[in-house]
C-alpha cells in the first residue's frame, strides 16, 4: 500500500515570498535598532557613573565646617538620597546630605528660618565657587565645575528622622532614609540588578517634572 507524505511541496506564490521578505527587513531592523539603543544606555550609564568622589566628599566637608561653625554645636553629614541608595546621576541634586541637628536646641525652630540661615551663611561662604538656592525644604549648591549637593537640615529622633514638611513650616513625620536605601538594595538584587541603572537613566526625566526642593 501506498501512501503520500504528510508535507507540502506546493511552490511560494510571489505575495509569500514579498511578505517573507519584508518580515525579515523588519526583523533586521528591529534587532539594529535594540542594538544601537542598548549601546547609547550603556553610554548614558557610563557618563552617569563616572563622579568625582573626592571632590564630592571635600565640597561636604566645607559644608559641615561652615554649619558647624554657625550652629555652635555638631553637625552630622550623612548621604540620605542617591550616594547611600548607589543612583547617583551627575548634573542633577542627588547629592543629598542630612544635616542633623541638635534636637534640643533645634526642635522647636522654624524650619523654614533655619533653611534661610542655611542660605545667608552658605551664600557668604561659598557664593564665589556655587550658586545657593533655597527651596521648599533644602538648599542647592550648584558648582560649575561638579553636581550638585542638596542639604537639608534634619532632626534625629528616637525612632528615625524628620525633615523640613512640604506644605507647611514644621518638621515633618519620621522617616527612615536608611531602610529606604536598603528596601532598594533589597529589591535590585532580585531583579538582577536592573532596577538601579534604570532609575539612573530616568532620573533626568523626573528631574524636569519635580517642583523645587
Amino acid at each position: 500500500m501506498g501512501g503520500s507524505g504528510g508535507g507540502s511541496n506546493e511552490p511560494r506564490t510571489e505575495q509569500q515570498t514579498e511578505s517573507s521578505i519584508k518580515s525579515a527587513i523588519r526583523n533586521t531592523e528591529c534587532a539594529d535598532y535594540e542594538a544601537a539603543v542598548s549601546e547609547r544606555l550603556r553610554d548614558l550609564l557610563a557618563e552617569y557613573n563616572d563622579r568625582d568622589i573626592d571632590t564630592i566628599n571635600n565640597r561636604l566637608e566645607q559644608v559641615k565646617e561652615v554649619l558647624a561653625d554657625y550652629m555652635e554645636s555638631s553637625v552630622f553629614l550623612r548621604f540620605g538620597g542617591s550616594v547611600s541608595k548607589h543612583t547617583y546621576v551627575d548634573g542633577i541634586s542627588d547629592v543629598d546630605c542630612l544635616c542633623f541637628l541638635n534636637r534640643s536646641k533645634f526642635a522647636a525652630d522654624s524650619p523654614q528660618q533655619l533653611l534661610k540661615e542655611f542660605e545667608t551663611l552658605l551664600r557668604q561662604v561659598m557664593g564665589k565657587s556655587a550658586d545657593v538656592e533655597r527651596g521648599a525644604i533644602s538648599i542647592k549648591l550648584k558648582y560649575k565645575d561638579g553636581p550638585e549637593l542638596q542639604v537639608l537640615p534634619a532632626l534625629q529622633t528616637d525612632t528615625g528622622v524628620r525633615i523640613p514638611a512640604y506644605e507647611e513650616d514644621a518638621w515633618s513625620q519620621v522617616v527612615h532614609p536608611q531602610r529606604f536605601a536598603q528596601a532598594l538594595t533589597d529589591l535590585n538584587q532580585k531583579l538582577s540588578g536592573k532596577l538601579v541603572p534604570a532609575i539612573k537613566l530616568i532620573k533626568p526625566v523626573m528631574n524636569n517634572l519635580e517642583p523645587k526642593m
